[in-house]
């Protein structure tokens, strides 16, 4: 059953904004503001008391053409803050437990009408009657990681008790970066698809989309300026604070090839997951919409009403 679903950046600067110089002090507030919310988020993520979470990511592995959900039975990895000199210190490591059995039985289902698959590494996806890799004679079976990075392991960083949880994690595919607004009927149908599998699902789920907004506010930034950017945050702004279609699904899309957004896609996808419980029963908070660097970030909330 999913009781709520979340917006989070994966973003360095969410994680620690400490090693960055701002050009200004209104830069530097908005940078600890996305912080704090991201943390504040994280606890209020653990309030909802999921047995699993969901997470969308744009960053993960990436097949050219299908959707890859995650087979292993555990994933691990680290993530850094924007602008670390010393990773080794600065960054952060995060290990969880992967839903492996409803994640296989996700794939099953929503292989026959979706381009998505399943991916293990290392060894056969968990619950394979394939044979286990034995490291030696006197071990159990190898119980080898998945590997994340920031676009996994920013978003459930600070949740509490994670160790207590198990994760179902969906990759989106590289065509992504090409025109995502022609993906948008395909992510809406998906999404639908991906609630009803989910909601049927004893255990409370909390769906976390993790995305970044705009990648070009700044001309100086890796990608460059363009209008566009501040156009795209703001119509995206509007969706989380009101779920209404026409930001994200047309106003958004006119802008996104120019603004740059890793998380447009998923964003569009939970769309679609709302949309099949219908979109009055979800209350939708908006935290915080900025870019105190080249690229925007968001933190917002749709708590699920049973009434």
């Amino acid at each position: 059953m999913i009781v709520a679903a979340y917006v989070l950046p994966h973003g360095g600067l969410a994680l620690d904004p400490s090693h960055t110089e701002f050009t200004s002090s209104t830069d530097q507030q908005l940078a600890q503001s996305l912080h704090d919310s991201l943390i504040l988020s994280s606890q209020d993520v653990a309030e909802q008391n999921p047995d699993i979470i969901f997470l969308s990511t744009p960053h993960g592995f990436l097949d050219v053409d299908r959707f890859l959900v995650y087979l292993n039975h555990k994933a691990a990895g680290l993530a850094s803050p924007d602008n670390c000199k010393d990773a080794k210190n600065g960054s952060v490591d995060l290990s969880i437990t992967l839903a492996a059995k409803e994640s296989l039985d996700l794939v099953q289902h929503l292989k026959k009408s979706h381009k998505v698959s399943g991916i293990s590494v290392f060894g056969p996806p968990a619950g394979s009657s394939s044979p286990q890799i034995r490291l030696s004679a006197d071990q159990s079976f190898d119980q080898t990681a998945m590997p994340l990075r920031w676009g996994e392991v920013i978003p459930l960083y600070f949740i509490p008790k994670m160790q207590d949880r198990r994760t179902i994690i969906l990759s989106h595919p590289s065509r992504r970066y090409d025109h995502p607004e022609t993906m948008i009927p395909e992510l809406l149908h998906l999404g639908r698809s991906l609630f009803l599998q989910l909601d049927r699902l004893k255990e409370r789920v909390v769906v976390i989309i993790s995305a970044d907004l705009a990648h070009t506010h700044q001309k100086d930034g890796p990608y460059g300026y363009s209008p566009s950017a501040q156009a795209f945050d703001d119509a995206i702004g509007e969706w989380l604070q009101t779920l209404e279609p026409a930001p994200l699904l047309e106003t958004a899309a006119t802008y996104v090839n120019e603004a740059l957004s890793c998380g447009y896609t998923g964003l569009v996808l939970l769309h679609g997951m709302l949309s099949e419980d219908g979109l009055r029963t979800w209350k939708p908070n908006l935290l915080i919409n900025a870019h105190p660097t080249y690229y925007g970030m968001a933190i917002a909330s749709m708590k699920r009403s049973f009434n």
